[in-house]
C-alpha cells in the first residue's frame, strides 16, 4: 500500500501544481506589464494545452473569459476520478 498512498499524494501534488500554475497565469494576465523571462515561458507552456482545451469548449460572454474556470473545474474532476480508480 506505500506506493498507492505515494501515487495519490503524487496525483495530488500535480494537480495542485497545475491549479496553482493556471491561477498565477491568470493574475499575471491581468497585469498590464508585459513579463518575460523563463519562469513565465515555463508557465505559458504548461498552462497554454489545458487553457486552449477550456477555450474551445467554453463560449465567450462579452469580454469574459471563463475557460480558467472551466479548466480548473476539469482538472479537478480529472484528479476526483484518477483518485477513485486508484484508491479502489
Amino acid at each position: 500500500m506505500p506506493i498507492n498512498n505515494f501515487l495519490l499524494n503524487a496525483i495530488n501534488i500535480f494537480f495542485q501544481i497545475l491549479s496553482f500554475a493556471i491561477i498565477a497565469r491568470v493574475i499575471i494576465s491581468w497585469l498590464r506589464t508585459p513579463i518575460s523571462g523563463p519562469i513565465m515561458k515555463i508557465l505559458i507552456d504548461t498552462t497554454e494545452p489545458i487553457l486552449d482545451l477550456a477555450k474551445k469548449i467554453t463560449p465567450r460572454i462579452g469580454m469574459l473569459d471563463f475557460s480558467a474556470v472551466v479548466a480548473l473545474i476539469g482538472l479537478d474532476v480529472i484528479r476526483w476520478i484518477l483518485i477513485s480508480i486508484l484508491a479502489s
